[in-house]
């Protein structure tokens, strides 16, 4: 009805809003005010007019102090702390460690912490997975809600808690270097252990002969109650690896970017690099998915070392995410060329050893528990 009147607005309005939250990034301040403008009259017509307007647009924020608009510098977006005028992500911990170091630790403060903790991005999933093993543990055990838990678990807890004032250290830039017309590299590493699996995407580009690496998202889940064998694990990871980077294109509207997945299970990858249909149900249906979305040649090994992901997998307490250069920035050898990156071959699939490695390892008893920033406007 109004997309020729307001074509900006009406192009972003259906795909950008949130509940009552309306969130969208612009590559320019020209193109940031004209959306401003045009949200403000579409809105009106329907009755749902926004406020609390918040930008990090200088251009912008002037217009709105000619016009006496209210706006806030540092604010909450979709549950995310950000300051718009240095344009980054924090997290607020203060409440949290106030209200939880008073509270004897229970399975119910476990779980009280864990949904505190909401990051859509998965950006301190390293610190966040250690409760949730925790929480794992002792639903395992068979602990009641408020009962106090035993003394080793306790102890983990408290340190946990302790240290989380070290996270509000954490300032992450909102732009990653570059927009929908960018030809970035992705680089996807998939990892998993006894605890818990998940990927974490990073994005690879050069400026001038720099080149920067800088995390974007992660994902991470559990290993199962029911216990199976890390090869699958493993196999699982690199599943969620290959939607993860799917949700990537699909949300950001790219799709030419080159992308590369890493692991460091060789099993794992030559059941990929096979046949699907020489391998078991359970490995069949998950590497038939794989052949949607990527090629074999895009998957790689790399070691369990050089594996950021394998923080996440494991966990690690709060005072040491700020400093961990490799969850945040990948392995070091990602910031050269492609010639210094791992190199492993892998049995050809015409071969029969690779089934046998396989099917040999899934049954053995293996069970281990634009040129500038992008303008954002937010109401």
């Amino acid at each position: 009805m109004y997309k020729q009147t307001y074509p900006t607005a009406t192009k972003h309005i259906e795909n950008n809003t949130y509940m009552d939250d309306f969130v969208i990034g612009t590559s320019t301040d020209t193109e940031a005010i004209t959306l401003y403008r045009e949200m403000l009259q579409l809105t009106s017509h329907i009755s749902l007019p926004l406020a609390k307007w918040t930008t990090n647009s200088k251009a912008l924020q002037g217009v709105w102090k000619q016009e006496n608009v209210p706006f806030r510098e540092i604010t909450q977006v979709l549950g995310v702390k950000w300051d718009t005028d240095k344009d980054v992500f924090q997290i607020d911990v203060q409440a949290k460690i106030v209200e939880a170091s008073k509270e004897p630790v229970t399975k119910c403060l476990l779980l009280k912490l864990m949904s505190k903790f909401y990051y859509p991005l998965g950006l301190f999933s390293p610190v966040t997975v250690i409760v949730k093993i925790l929480f794992q543990e002792t639903w395992l055990s068979g602990i009641k809600w408020d009962e106090l838990l035993p003394p080793p678990v306790a102890q983990q807890g408290h340190k946990w808690i302790n240290k989380l004032q070290c996270q509000k250290d954490i300032s992450i830039p909102k732009w990653i270097w570059f927009s929908e017309t960018s030809d970035v590299p992705i680089h996807v590493f998939c990892d998993a252990s006894k605890h818990a699996y998940g990927p974490c995407l990073h994005a690879r580009h050069t400026v001038n002969n720099f080149t920067e690496v800088n995390l974007i998202c992660s994902r991470s889940k559990l290993a199962p109650v029911k216990k199976i064998t890390l090869p699958r694990l493993e196999l699982l990871a690199a599943l969620l690896g290959t939607r993860l980077l799917q949700y990537f294109y699909r949300e950001t509207n790219v799709h030419s970017y080159t992308a590369m997945l890493w692991s460091d299970s060789t099993v794992a990858l030559s059941w990929i690099k096979g046949d699907p249909n020489r391998w078991k149900t359970f490995v069949c249906n998950r590497t038939t998915e794989f052949l949607q979305y990527t090629t074999p040649s895009q998957w790689r090994h790399c070691t369990g070392t050089d594996n950021p992901e394998d923080h996440l997998t494991r966990g690690i307490f709060p005072s040491q995410l700020p400093s961990l250069e490799s969850w945040w920035h990948g392995p070091k050898w990602l910031n050269h060329d492609s010639d210094a990156w791992p190199t492993k071959d892998f049995p050809s699939h015409s071969q029969p050893s690779v089934e046998v490695e396989s099917r040999k390892i899934e049954s053995r008893s293996f069970y281990v528990a634009t040129t500038e920033p992008i303008t954002d406007i937010s109401r």
